[in-house]
């Protein structure tokens, strides 16, 4: 690892791009998304669409998160961070199959930023961002127009993207690891953290933990492993790319895969909603459910980041209702899937996981914008229905069906082990290609090279009769 200083450090930040490390705070095409969750965990509306309002929220933070010990930790093989709870439920799996290997793998959660390491990295980032305003200063006098707009609301990551960085390198330079692992490429935190390793020169890998757009930044990383085809071409579409690229399928489905569902018919419906979907449109849904006679259960299931008001104003619908009522804190996504025939959603990567499991999936447009980022309905994942009357008649066609439809094949597309002798092994390949790179080794015989609009790719080489293609 390089040798690190200080102020080598400090001068290294003042050189970077905080619209780069904070790469979602930064780019419009996350602007809403990002807002409209702020707006609802909470409570602010329009309020945050200001410079000022974005500065004392970084001061807020300071006091807020403020740690009185500094930041532990040891070195280590692999150093995984999940930033969120869904991250965290994607990596796990990869992270046990590495222990259980002998592995040195430290694993992070770090959505939890008051307690242990993470509320003295955000204390220590803080010192330094005091120091680095006039870089600050002078990126805000050399910005782009777009730049200028998303200040008004990402100015507080932006600036602590600054700091971060500092800490980062001053904390990996003094517990380094070979390899780096986040599953989050434009959020502030996760993204600054593998810059800030690869600066060093660790290896940083990604992988993805959910469905992706081409709103995406290009990939940066030395390698990334991606569900399947779709991600793939969301990324390329995004920019130029030197990154070793894996199609490996999606790892936390492999629990599931041995329990997808036979094609009974359509009696439980599970509807999941996410923070930007309007509570009066959800309510239409909800009461045109209600009125087909042959479900016997529906569910509801909100995001995991709904705010409290929210999630209890929806658990009150349901009880009025007398549907169920799913908690993202209790009961993990597949497992809610486990229970349901069909899922309703919007725009929602649960569709996918729902096609995975068999789970008859249809696309409600909550927010009537017809955006398909994730290419669901171009790729003929599922339908799309905009109003609460056609989504009832067509789930009323499939409830009165003796079975329902089969949509595995369809997931194919989306992830690249889904009916195939890899199936339920993802987190083994993930593994197998870690230790790999640890050991200096090239690629395992399982992996089959290709080349895709000109950039490196590798997929599972199928072949059920050759023991060699199996993960080891």
């Amino acid at each position: 690892m390089k040798r690190q200083t200080g102020w080598r450090i400090y001068w290294r930040a003042a050189k970077k791009s905080p619209f780069d490390l904070a790469y979602g705070e930064s780019h419009e095409s996350f602007r809403k998304p990002a807002f409209a969750s702020f707006s609802q965990m909470k409570g602010y509306r329009w309020k945050r669409n200001s410079i000022l309002v974005r500065i004392g929220s970084f001061f807020q933070r300071w006091i807020r998160y403020r740690a009185k010990y500094p930041p532990v930790g040891r070195s280590c093989q692999v150093r995984v961070i999940a930033g969120t709870a869904n991250q965290r439920a994607a990596l796990t799996p990869v992270v046990e199959s590495l222990v259980s290997r002998g592995i040195d793998v430290q694993f992070h959660h770090a959505f939890n930023e008051v307690d242990g390491d993470w509320g003295a990295l955000n204390s220590q980032a803080q010192v330094w961002c005091l120091l680095l305003i006039p870089s600050m200063i002078w990126r805000m006098l050399t910005a782009s127009v777009e730049h200028w707009r998303t200040m008004k609301w990402g100015f507080d990551q932006q600036w602590l993207s600054l700091g971060y960085y500092v800490a980062f390198q001053r904390w990996l330079a003094k517990y380094p690891c070979q390899i780096f692992l986040v599953s989050n490429d434009h959020s502030c935190f996760s993204r600054t953290a593998a810059i800030a390793a690869g600066d060093l020169g660790v290896t940083t890998m990604y992988m993805q933990h959910a469905s992706v757009t081409p709103f995406f930044p290009p990939l940066s990383f030395d390698l990334a492993t991606l569900d399947g085809e779709n991600a793939l071409n969301s990324y390329l579409q995004a920019g130029p790319t030197n990154t070793e690229i894996y199609l490996a399928g999606m790892a936390k489905f492999d629990h599931f895969a041995s329990r997808v569902h036979a094609l009974s018919p359509v009696r439980r419906v599970g509807v999941a909603v996410n923070m930007l979907d309007p509570q009066e449109r959800i309510i239409q849904v909800l009461e045109e459910l209600a009125k087909i006679d042959l479900l016997e259960h529906v569910t509801l299931r909100p995001h995991p980041r709904t705010g409290l008001q929210v999630m209890a104003a929806l658990r009150a619908d349901c009880d009025r209702l007398g549907f169920g009522f799913s908690h993202p804190a209790e009961e993990g996504a597949f497992d809610f899937l486990d229970r349901q025939d069909m899922i309703v959603a919007g725009h929602s990567g649960i569709l996918l996981e729902a096609a995975l499991m068999d789970v008859y999936p249809l696309c409600y447009d909550f927010a009537k914008d017809h955006y398909d980022g994730y290419g669901f309905i171009a790729h003929g994942l599922c339908e799309r229905f905009e109003e609460a009357s056609q989504l009832g008649e067509k789930v009323r066609h499939l409830s009165a069906m003796p079975q329902r439809p089969s949509v595995r094949r369809r997931a194919a597309f989306f992830c690249e082990t889904a009916g195939t002798a890899y199936e339920g092994q993802t987190a083994e390949l993930l593994a197998q290609i870690i230790i790999r790179r640890l050991a200096g080794q090239p690629p395992a015989p399982c992996w089959r090279k290709t080349s895709v609009n000109g950039y490196v790719v590798y997929k599972p080489q199928i072949k059920d009769d050759d023991e060699s293609s199996a993960p080891s």
